[in-house]
């Protein structure tokens, strides 16, 4: 198996084909569209003898045990568990999910950002992972179930808190998605994550580690959720690299290991990936709306852009991946190339609204929010600090820049300028106010 080191054509992300794993000897989405929600508690005992420390996670049994328990008369059924995936990240990230090959990343962001709270599709929220990296637990766990008839849900585990979602948006998303069926998983002979971990980490995971740390740990039993993903039909894939942390770009090498469904065999699998291209370009549309809420003081325009990559053969390619927004840096200069100040966003977190997020008379701000119109990020997080405040959000073409300007500019004649952060990948894109 080969993995690219350098961007590739088109704008494909770094995909890898899934690897089969050799068998010793003889095969070598405020919307609120959660409909259930539950609660695991692991019991104090198992955790009082665990040899190794879980943190703040649950293991594949822990987190999809009361999932299974919901979906059991759930209308539809019987339903079968076609993919799991747990993610253990020692810093903030936004893995890249994968996305129809058709489709596209933006149309399938579109679709599944109905899917609220935290999902692979929306996951700058993923908590950072506490535990050992041996122990088989994750904080953020994601499961996709189907039917006979073709139908899917989608359920999530964040902190032991689950949540399931309608069948309604649960297969718009993950058909949009181009997710890879490889048939419902024999639970029966599943063994939990905590055996997979321990040989996982003694077989590759461990050296890794200590040659790569922070990294981000995926557990993935079934069809691949995340484009960068080795899965296995045969049993657990655990992953370790370091794509799409915060502060992380470029060729990044990594170490996957899948093992046989009762741990017993395992092959392992090492090389490198394409985490970001080397340049991003803005291209905004040309149009700039005022969206400035009924009553509000200032001036709110808003902008949609689309990421491309550099130009391949003549064309520049324009629904590029990777781009995150601690990698951008955004200024607004007047018609003199002036600085405008800027001020601390007033909106630092999840807004329903542009109405509950009102100017400073300090100066301007941005937020970002995505195609489907949902607070995703503000800019800046303090006063001149060129951060934003929550850098592990995932930027994508049809997401949209909202100026929120002072009352009394005269912004008609200003410039947004969008750069890159220090290292980081290039960033350009201008846009007139």
């Amino acid at each position: 198996m080969s993995s690219p080191s350098s961007p590739p054509s088109v704008g494909n992300p770094a995909r890898r084909e899934p690897i089969v794993v050799v068998l010793a000897v003889a095969i070598a989405l405020l919307l609120v569209l959660s409909v259930l929600a539950f609660r695991f508690v692991s019991p104090t005992t198992s955790r009082a003898t665990s040899p190794v420390n879980p943190g703040n996670g649950l293991t594949f049994n822990q987190a999809f045990a009361p999932v299974n328990a919901t979906v059991a008369n759930h209308p539809g059924g019987p339903w079968y568990l076609i993919s799991a995936l747990g993610v253990a990240t020692e810093l903030p990230e936004s893995p890249l999910p994968i996305f129809g090959q058709y489709v596209g990343l933006n149309a399938t962001m579109r679709m599944c950002g109905n899917l609220t709270g935290v999902t692979v599709w929306n996951s700058s929220g993923i908590p950072v992972f506490t535990g050992d990296l041996n122990s088989g637990a994750a904080p953020f766990w994601s499961f996709v179930l189907k039917n006979s008839s073709e139908s899917f849900l989608y359920a999530t585990s964040v902190l032991g808190v689950g949540y399931l979602y309608p069948v309604s948006v649960s297969t718009l998303c993950l058909r949009a998605a181009g997710l890879a069926d490889w048939g419902s998983i024999n639970e029966s002979v599943t063994r939990d994550s905590q055996l997979v971990a321990s040989v996982a980490y003694s077989a590759g995971g461990k050296q890794f580690a200590n040659a790569h740390s922070p990294l981000a740990e995926y557990y993935m039993l079934g069809s691949s959720q995340l484009t960068e993903l080795d899965a296995s039909p045969f049993g657990w894939v655990v992953n370790y690299f370091r794509c799409d942390l915060v502060g992380v770009y470029g060729a990044q090498n990594y170490t996957a290991v899948g093992t046989t469904a009762d741990a017993t065999s395992w092959f392992v699998d090492r090389g490198w990936l394409t985490c970001t291209v080397s340049e991003y370009s803005l291209l905004f549309d040309p149009s700039v709306e005022n969206v400035t809420p009924s009553g509000a003081s200032g001036a709110y325009l808003m902008s949609t852009f689309q990421v491309g990559f550099p130009p391949t053969n003549g064309s520049t390619f324009y629904d590029g991946w990777g781009l995150q927004a601690w990698m951008t840096r955004l200024q607004l200069v007047n018609d003199t190339d002036i600085e405008l100040p800027s001020s601390r966003a007033s909106c630092l977190g999840w807004i329903p609204s542009l109405q509950d997020c009102p100017s400073n008379a300090s100066g301007w701000f941005a937020v970002l929010l995505s195609a489907n119109g949902s607070w995703l990020d503000s800019y800046p997080a303090a006063n001149e600090s060129g951060t934003w405040s929550i850098p592990n959000v995932l930027i994508t073409s049809h997401d949209r820049i909202v100026i929120v300007c002072p009352s009394g500019w005269a912004s008609l004649s200003d410039t947004l300028k969008v750069t890159s952060a220090p290292s980081a990948p290039g960033v350009t894109g201008t846009q007139l106010l």
